[in-house]
């Protein structure tokens, strides 16, 4: 427990995880931009960094190193995870005390729950791209007008007398089907369904990864 009421200087913070000097400012300056408030300065106006800071860093690393996330979105994930970053600290300084088989469930049950929040914000994801897919289409839908082919007359021939020609038109017109084309609300239709069956695809793989963690 005394770890997490010491400080450390940029260099130590760089040796401990495995970061460049230069990235490690890198990395401090686009926190305290982002909000990160809780590193600390010494009298020289020099940064100091406690545990969390450098478990905070540490995270940040790990999702542009690890996960290929790019600099800002590592960085917005990295804030809204700022609890539960700390917490890991709190449960790593407790286990201190307990004995190694504890200690390794502690880091299983981590990992598990580093990938369960992986996999929320991958389903998180594919839902709002299904909502985003659904806005376009119904805003296609309500722009495109209902097209009909409507059946052409057909020509008489000149000999005919004009009563005559008129009813063949009339009885040609009377008993030829009408062709409705496809209209635009239908062909919209039928893509929002094969997106929604691509996305339940993709779901269910998601859950039934998700209730691997919960046998």
């Amino acid at each position: 427990m005394k770890e997490l009421n010491t400080l450390y200087t940029p260099a130590q913070v760089a040796e401990r995880i495995d970061l460049s000097h230069s990235s490690v400012r890198r990395y401090t300056i686009a926190l305290e931009k982002a909000g990160y408030a809780n590193i600390k300065r010494d009298p020289n106006n020099h940064r100091k960094y406690d545990i969390y800071d450098i478990q905070t860093l540490e995270y940040f690393k790990g999702l542009v190193n690890d996960k290929k996330r790019s600099f800002k979105q590592a960085l917005e994930e990295t804030m809204n995870d700022l609890d539960y970053i700390h917490a890991k600290v709190d449960t790593r300084g407790l286990s201190n005390v307990s004995a190694n088989s504890k200690h390794g469930e502690v880091e299983r049950l981590e990992q598990k729950v580093d990938t369960l929040i992986e996999l929320v914000r991958e389903l998180n994801q594919k839902t709002e791209h299904l909502q985003k897919d659904n806005e376009r289409l119904t805003a296609l839908v309500e722009k495109q007008p209902l097209m009909l082919e409507v059946p052409q007359q057909e020509t008489t021939d000149v000999d005919e007398k004009p009563e005559e020609a008129d009813t063949r038109q009339i009885e040609a017109v009377e008993n030829k089907p009408s062709k409705v084309a496809e209209t635009p609300q239908q062909e919209a239709s039928e893509t929002s369904e094969i997106k929604k069956e691509e996305i339940s695809k993709k779901n269910s793989g998601i859950f039934s990864r998700l209730k691997k963690f919960f046998r």
